[in-house]
């Protein structure tokens, strides 16, 4: 600790409260050996040298100098030391051995049994943390309050009784019934190294995930026909998942996702009023390249310009590649499965006619989509950035402040207003007999000439 200074050569020898004469109790030579050593240590040695002779039993603590006992006035006069906080600290700080948690020390059948009971409260992904995706598993929120409680239910499963931190808690298998222990320090450890944390779950959970789950409780090596819908469920999920990731190491191409924020209500404001009357919405359109270094950009609007649907959507496109990515000669776009934006016809339709503008000078369009209810990307971290920050904001009067708010939200961001002006009115141009069902594609491409 900072508070222990050096001190002076000067021998105590009471304690200068009551006549204990506790400096009696030593040899003539013997407080000076003691001092001598002490004054060579560094602070940290000092305060291991403090925690070996101050020792806080059940109900009172003992001050000692070399197993000799003294009071605690005289300790602190003898070492200079001015709070008896400051010792407090030290005694009850935790010694650096039994800080460290040695995954050895228990054996892999014990390491497996705490993996497989954390397991078995079924650990989600989160739809809006992609930086952490899908390596990261979250609990339910509610359980943090009561993780001691999981770490009881353990002990009591495997039959050993529960402790928060004892100085034989690491490496103890007890000889008579052979029953392996661990503390609460161990399991909340190995909780973390399993990369299991705690999150609000969304609601937003997979239909056809949750569907196989509920049909495996009272089916269980099943192969009817919601097993192969969910195993070819689980192929689509992972080869769009690898997909993408190759995608992002390509030096040939521009790689971005795409996704579109929940609106929210402007003006925010702490009146009473406010609640009941009506409000402008803003639609916020989200581009991030994917890879190293990535840039985003939002695209900015609000129900007085645009509405929220497939026309509003292309033209946001447009911009996007016009204002960026002109002079590329691919991009490839991944986008969710959203049937009123990114999968109709009035996009698909008008594509052509974009890619063969004499203003965009790219030959390949490529729009690609993430299988349906696993479609997070990296636009949902930064949804998620926004969304907090505007948690935050107690006040927000305009458009522009929504803008500078999203512009101090993430790093490399450019917030882009649409207005009525940059509008194009687009119309379906495709023909009645449509050649194939949208639902289906996976992957839709425009090329310059066709």
């Amino acid at each position: 600790m900072s508070t222990l200074v050096e001190i002076s050569n000067t021998i105590v020898r009471n304690c200068n409260t009551h006549h204990c004469f506790c400096g009696e109790k030593f040899k003539n030579d013997r407080l000076e050996q003691v001092l001598d050593y002490y004054l060579k240590l560094n602070v940290k040695n000092k305060q291991n040298f403090i925690a070996l002779n101050v020792k806080r039993e059940s109900d009172y603590i003992s001050w000692s100098i070399n197993s000799v006992n003294v009071c605690r006035k005289y300790f602190m006069n003898l070492f200079n030391i001015k709070s008896a906080q400051t010792i407090y600290r030290i005694i009850d700080k935790k010694p650096e051995i039994n800080n460290k948690i040695h995954w050895k020390s228990h054996s892999p059948e014990f390491n497996k049994a705490i993996e497989n009971f954390i397991m078995s409260f079924k650990p989600e992904k989160s739809h809006y943390n992609y930086m952490k995706c899908p390596n990261r598993l979250y609990l339910s929120d509610s359980l943090s309050l009561y993780l001691y409680k999981l770490y009881k239910l353990f002990a009591e499963k495997m039959r050993f009784e529960a402790r928060k931190t004892t100085k034989n808690s690491l490496n103890i298998n007890n000889k008579n019934n052979s029953i392996e222990l661990c503390n609460f320090q161990y399991f909340d450890r190995y909780r973390k190294k399993l990369n299991v944390g705690f999150d609000q779950m969304c609601s937003d959970r997979c239909n056809t995930c949750v569907t196989h789950d509920l049909h495996l409780i009272e089916n269980i090596d099943c192969s009817c026909k919601t097993c192969k819908n969910f195993d070819l469920h689980l192929e689509n999920y992972v080869s769009a998942r690898e997909k993408m990731k190759f995608d992002s190491n390509s030096l040939d191409s521009v790689v971005v996702s795409t996704d579109t924020e929940k609106t929210f209500t402007i003006p925010k404001l702490c009146i009473s009023e406010n609640y009941f009357a009506s409000g402008i919405t803003i639609i916020n359109q989200t581009f991030c390249e994917i890879g190293s270094n990535p840039k985003s950009f939002c695209y900015i609007s609000n129900d007085i310009y645009v509405s929220k649907g497939a026309r509003e959507h292309l033209n946001f496109i447009l911009l996007f590649l016009k204002s960026n990515y002109c002079d590329k000669n691919h991009v490839i776009i991944w986008m969710d499965n959203c049937c009123s934006q990114n999968k109709n016809w009035l996009l698909f339709s008008n594509l052509i006619a974009i890619i063969n503008d004499n203003s965009l000078q790219m030959n390949k369009i490529t729009f690609k989509y993430l299988e349906s209810g696993h479609t997070y990307n990296s636009c949902d971290s930064i949804h998620s950035n926004i969304s907090r920050k505007l948690n935050t904001e107690l006040v927000i009067y305009t458009p522009n402040d929504c803008i500078d708010l999203i512009k101090n939200c993430c790093q490399n961001i450019n917030v882009i207003e649409v207005l009525h002006s940059d509008i194009y009115l687009f119309n379906d141009v495709s023909t009645k007999n449509k050649p194939f069902i949208l639902r289906k594609i996976k992957q839709f491409e425009v090329r310059k000439g066709f």
